[in-house]
């Protein structure tokens, strides 16, 4: 049993030694990492407008995060152009006709009867209060950038321009077509898309929530 224990001290000396020593140098090597190339179809597509659409909600009277009622509606692409590279968005944009707005929600939510039809509501969302459609008869939408989920840009309204996203909830991509949907939000006062409530008793903007969603 001393023998066993001896020898294995003297193994442990020697390697001791052996690490104190001059030891040979060993290079180590980062293996290289490959960059995933993608591949997919490239070219520019032209939007079609026929096919095309764009739906809207905005909400009423919010009570503690919770809209009572909203407005729904649709508009149409008067023009647009979508940049892809390689199965990728990388460029482009769209053009809105604004004059097209129309409304989609439940009768219910109209008084008609007092003169707050569809009709009343569409002008008002026409007029200079809103989105002023007779000096900004279109809006546009600017691609700049696309991360893979979502489409970055810039959203201009009533001749004001600001930075914008869409979340892209699907998208395929031939050779010959592209299909997308996309969800944006916005702020409408950041677009003066506001009552202007030059009476400092006028609060009807209030009543309407400042996020505008459009699919």
């Amino acid at each position: 049993m001393k023998t066993v224990k001896f020898f294995g001290a003297f193994i442990l000396a020697a390697t001791m030694l052996l690490a104190c020593g001059d030891a040979p140098e060993v290079e180590v090597t980062t293996p290289e990492v490959q960059e995933e190339v993608k591949t997919g179809p490239s070219g520019l597509y032209g939007v079609d407008a026929e096919k095309s659409s764009i739906a809207w909600e905005g909400n009423m009277m919010k009570v503690a995060g919770t809209s009572l009622y909203s407005h729904t509606g649709t508009l149409t692409l008067a023009e647009g152009k979508i940049q892809v590279e390689n199965g990728e968005i990388s460029g482009g944009g769209i053009i809105v006709d604004m004059t097209t707005l129309a409304t989609t929600d439940d009768e219910g939510n109209y008084d008609s009867a007092n003169g707050k039809g569809r009709d009343a509501l569409v002008g008002q969302l026409s007029s200079p209060d809103f989105f002023d459609v007779a000096s900004y008869p279109t809006a546009s939408f600017e691609i700049t950038g696309y991360d893979g989920s979502s489409v970055s840009g810039k959203l201009t309204i009533r001749g004001v321009s600001q930075d914008a996203k869409a979340t892209v909830t699907n998208m395929t991509v031939g050779a010959n077509d592209l299909k997308l949907t996309a969800t944006m939000q916005f702020d409408r006062q950041a677009f003066g898309v506001a009552f202007s409530m030059a009476n400092a008793m006028d609060v009807r903007d209030k009543f309407i929530d400042d996020t505008i969603t459009m699919n």
